[in-house]
């Protein structure tokens, strides 16, 4: 797969530029208010960062690189259990419409999201946005400087993204659906996968299977996970509330989310020997 230089080039600061744009304002979005989207797109926006600058870093060292990928790590981290909380009431509010226990439950969830939000707003400053600004800046200084030399160059990034899908294939080949942890830990290596491929894709799109695509794939490995959460989350409100008559409904239809989760990924789960093939022996340091 060839590349010219001068197109890598652009479309490495091109990509850099609108990941940080894009962060700065949905920064600014949750310093209004605390948003499903808002924190949906702030939590992949990060990730993307994250994994455009450790590829970068691969190649390059710099100290606000680190940094950036420090503080963008913290943020994502803080925002999880926020953002584990407002999918399980996304998804599941139109059951509380019928159901009493349901009902119950998702008030309980409504009333948690408000005591995350209440305990994460005093993280979330303009003081500490004009830091991670500052973050943004300096870095974009060094790669553009390490552009201009070619110290990174395309086939780098074929090389990154060869060693992302053996690292996600190695889990892959050790699930055990017994075992919903085996899933999730391919998760995490695929998700690193696919959004290094993602920018790829941006430079070459003949031959390419659509981000969209490994998105969908993405999806129904995260609904396996939101259903162990749903099933979590519920073991904890019935231990909290002692309301131990709903344990029956609840935990059943949790069981049955989790079960149709797993069939449709157990269906699916093959399409992962064609989101790539190996092109080089290359492995990044």
């Amino acid at each position: 797969m060839k590349i010219e230089d001068t197109i890598f080039i652009d479309e490495v600061q091109k990509r850099y530029e609108l990941l940080t744009d894009t962060y700065i304002s949905l920064y600014n979005s949750a310093l209004k208010k605390f948003k499903n989207d808002t924190i949906h797109d702030l939590r992949v926006c990060s990730r993307r960062i994250i994994t455009l600058v450790e590829f970068i870093l691969s190649k390059v060292n710099s100290t606000y690189g680190l940094n950036l990928v420090k503080i963008l790590k913290f943020y994502f981290k803080k925002l999880s259990k926020l953002r584990d909380i407002q999918i399980l009431i996304e998804n599941h509010k139109a059951k509380a419409i019928s159901n009493e226990y349901w009902l119950l439950f998702i008030n309980y969830l409504n009333k948690k999201e408000k005591r995350i939000i209440k305990k994460l707003q005093p993280l979330f400053t303009q003081e500490n946005l004009t830091e991670i600004e500052g973050l943004f800046f300096f870095f974009e200084l060094e790669l553009r400087n390490a552009l201009k030399n070619r110290i990174i160059s395309a086939e780098d990034l074929i090389g990154a993204i060869d060693e992302k899908y053996k690292q996600a294939m190695n889990k892959f080949k050790n699930i055990d659906i017994a075992k919903i942890e085996t899933i999730h830990k391919f998760r995490i290596k695929f998700k690193k996968f696919r959004y290094l491929y993602e920018f790829l894709q941006q430079i070459v799109t003949e031959n390419s299977i659509s981000s969209k695509e490994l998105g969908k794939y993405q999806t129904l490995l995260g609904d396996i996970q939101d259903s162990e959460i749903l099933n979590n989350c519920i073991l904890v409100y019935l231990k909290k509330s002692e309301k131990y008559n709903q344990a029956s409904k609840l935990l059943s239809d949790a069981a049955g989310i989790k079960t149709a989760a797993v069939l449709k990924f157990i269906e699916k789960k093959d399409d992962v020997y064609k989101f790539w093939e190996i092109k080089s022996n290359a492995v990044p340091n």
